[in-house]
């Protein structure tokens, strides 16, 4: 899990880079990342620390990004620390 010191030290500019806005989705900036990195969706369900089959079923809108996977991409992902907490609020009703 990513601590408050390592969220405090990433800036919101930061956050924003590669045109990572709030109103793009998480799933489409962790698919933009894979692409960008070159990764097939095994490889990158394998670097986020989750299976390929949970990956898929995210990536098709069937399964929410819940907790769990949210953690998972702080960990691979620290910079996307807004995006992942708006996410979480959304699927959680805070929003």
């Amino acid at each position: 899990m990513v601590n408050m010191s390592d969220r405090a030290s990433v800036s919101e500019s930061e956050s924003e880079e590669s045109g990572e806005t709030m109103g793009r989705s998480l799933v489409a900036l962790l698919e933009e990342r894979r692409e960008r990195e070159g990764m097939t969706d095994g490889r990158f369900a394998e670097t986020l620390g989750i299976s390929p089959s949970l990956w898929s079923l995210v990536k098709a809108g069937k399964r929410p990004a819940r907790w769990a996977i949210l953690d998972a991409v702080l960990r691979v992902y620290p910079d996307l620390w807004n995006v992942c907490c708006r996410a979480f609020r959304r699927e959680n009703g805070i929003d």
